[in-house]
């Protein structure tokens, strides 16, 4: 679960979204997330509190969370805040991985004769 709080001090002047970022300890995005493709965007004066939830897939590592408010006139982002390493932690394991991301899948196999 990942918890943004919006003040109003910030959106008075901006129609911003939230944004987040779960980056390895390479800096590559791992997982990304925000408020634009549920079309959610804070324009009005207000204190608001925003909630990403996930099942968590990352495999055992030390990761970084990046949170920004930003408005997107156009394609690319425009920050009005961005906070690099918001939150480091760190995820742990008996198990041996062998990818970036442990993802949930099915396995069918077919025997041809």
């Amino acid at each position: 679960v990942i918890d943004v709080k919006i003040t109003p001090d910030i959106i008075h002047s901006y129609p911003v979204g939230i944004a987040f970022s779960i980056k390895n300890k390479k800096g590559q995005d791992l997982i990304v997330g925000d408020t634009f493709k549920q079309n959610i965007i804070f324009s009005k004066d207000g204190l608001y509190k925003v909630t990403f939830s996930m099942k968590n897939y990352l495999v055992p590592g030390e990761y970084y969370l990046v949170a920004s408010l930003e408005t997107r006139e156009v394609q690319l982002p425009s920050y009005v805040d961005y906070i690099e390493g918001a939150h480091y932690f760190k995820v742990g394991s008996n198990n041996v991985y062998y990818g970036m991301l442990d993802v949930p899948m099915v396995v069918s196999v077919n025997q041809f004769t």
